[in-house]
């Protein structure tokens, strides 16, 4: 249990360093950052989420979308979420 708490503040602190990042519009690096956290810890549905709105930002819209899809599959309440629906909508 340890080691997995350990693992997700790992990643945690990558989707900090790619928020960032993406705040600096250093798009690249926080999607670097973004990928790290999800490869750390794939079962984070915000790491696959901040990767697509990465990728949207670079203009790969294909890519977005599969990363969007993996943060719902991850999270299907995202969907519902107030927050996500006034973001994306």
């Amino acid at each position: 249990l340890e080691r997995v708490e350990r693992t997700i503040q790992l990643s945690q602190a990558q989707i900090n360093q790619g928020n960032l990042a993406f705040s600096a519009k250093e798009y690249a690096k926080a999607l670097d950052s973004y990928q790290e956290a999800s490869r750390l810890y794939p079962q984070l549905a915000n790491a696959y989420i901040r990767q697509g709105d990465t990728l949207l930002k670079l203009k790969r819209p294909a890519e977005a979308f599969t990363a969007f899809q993996k943060g719902v599959e991850l999270q299907p309440g995202l969907l519902n979420s107030k927050k996500f629906a006034k973001q994306y909508n």
